[in-house]
């Protein structure tokens, strides 16, 4: 299993749109508008890196989204 914290630049107005598209996916297991540099952070889990990779990859076709950093979770 692998957890990752994804944060997620928009298009201003978009955070809220965007969030609602991305908690309808299963992976997606806690998504929250905020503010500051980024603008939604998420909390996925994944059944391995190649998923991860796939899932981040997907995001770029989401509209609205301009940039994102993934952290993977080592720990806890």
């Amino acid at each position: 299993m692998v957890i990752a914290f994804v944060l997620i630049s928009s298009a201003p107005g978009k955070e809220e749109k965007i969030a609602e598209t991305l908690k309808k996916k299963d992976m997606v297991k806690e998504c929250h508008v905020v503010y500051g540099e980024y603008d939604v952070h998420l909390e996925v889990e994944t059944e391995d890196l190649h998923s991860l990779d796939e899932f981040i990859t997907g995001l770029r076709h989401v509209k609205g989204i301009s940039h994102t950093l993934t952290l993977i979770a080592v720990g806890g």
